[in-house]
């Protein structure tokens, strides 16, 4: 039956006169031979079977192939529902891709994405790559990546990264960092707080997720807008410039200043109302670094507490500095 076109389907099969005739003649008991007009519709549906002893054709079993049919045109259906989805499906991800493409933002919700996305873009890199690492990178991060950097090098790449002064202290990030500057490589250490960035030639970048006000380390944006990118880069080059190269001072004021970059930006968080303990987390430091650089601010600045501190550093212009 095909009602492909038709408006209303017919509640009924859609057999030709001669074929429901003869149909009506088997169910009242008669048996015709093959070649009957209109039998061939009727073996098609299975209404109508072969008897081995007389080679007629005789009426099935109405209720068994009722339920046969039925089945059938269940699982076609099936098969069509299937279908349906299949194609929502097929289009709903073209548009989610058109949509990223379009806007130049793609959410990379798992590490296992934008380790993805990070691999593909760094593997495609002809100029350079410029990172930004506020976090601190674990040990056996770094122990992979290590011999990855030094060929992006040798490739010819220019490699920047920035890392928080506290990755002076940790001997993992010392090892990295030696081994990657002898092959041309170059680092700097921020002490406040910076964005985390992997800027690859300039025209496409990685930034964390900031929606919970904290870098996400799991959850990134892969982004290829060109102005996006831009904007980036720009974040990028001042955090750049604000940076002290590893292998100069560190952790000391120069001969105009009182303040170091650190202790500018623990004055900074007690400003903000944070604890001790909080400015430890954010600098990536331990407490008792903290306090030793308050306690040599204190000497400084000659003052004896918080209180004293703070009128100091709201008076001071270097709270114009970095």
């Amino acid at each position: 039956m095909d009602v492909a076109g038709n408006d209303h389907a017919s509640d009924e099969l859609e057999l030709p006169h001669e074929s429901r005739e003869l149909l009506r003649q088997l169910l009242r008991g008669e048996s015709v031979p093959a070649g009957t007009p209109g039998l061939g519709d009727l073996i098609g549906l299975g209404v109508a079977v072969r008897e081995d002893f007389s080679g007629l054709y005789v009426a099935s079993d109405v209720s068994h192939t009722r339920r046969r049919l039925h089945s059938t045109e269940r699982a076609a259906i099936a098969r069509h529902l299937l279908r349906m989805q299949q194609v929502e499906d097929l289009f709903r991800t073209l548009e989610t891709s058109s949509a990223s493409e379009a806007s130049g933002v793609d959410f990379m919700d798992t590490m296992e994405r934008a380790n993805a996305a990070l691999t593909k873009a760094l593997h495609s890199a002809t100029s350079h790559i410029w990172t930004a690492q506020p976090l601190t990178r674990k040990e056996k991060y770094l122990a992979v990546t290590v011999e990855r950097d030094i060929e992006l090098v040798r490739r010819g790449i220019e490699l920047r990264t920035i890392y928080q002064d506290s990755a002076r202290t940790r001997r993992w990030e010392r090892e990295y960092v030696k081994a990657v500057s002898e092959h041309g490589a170059v680092i700097r250490t921020l002490a406040g707080d910076f964005m985390r960035i992997i800027l690859v030639d300039s025209r496409e970048a990685m930034i964390a997720d900031h929606r919970d006000g904290t870098p996400n380390r799991y959850q990134a944006f892969h982004v290829t807008h060109p102005g996006m990118v831009a904007f980036i880069r720009s974040v990028y080059e001042q955090q750049w410039d604000r940076a002290t190269p590893w292998a100069g001072t560190f952790g000391r004021a120069d001969e105009t200043t009182v303040t170091n970059a650190r202790q500018r930006a623990i004055l900074r968080k007690l400003e903000d109302g944070k604890t001790l303990q909080q400015i430890a987390v954010v600098l990536g430091v331990s407490v008792t670094t903290i306090n030793g650089d308050v306690k040599e601010l204190y000497r400084a600045t000659d003052t004896t507490n918080h209180f004293g501190l703070g009128i100091w550093w709201a008076n001071s212009s270097e709270r114009r500095m970095a």
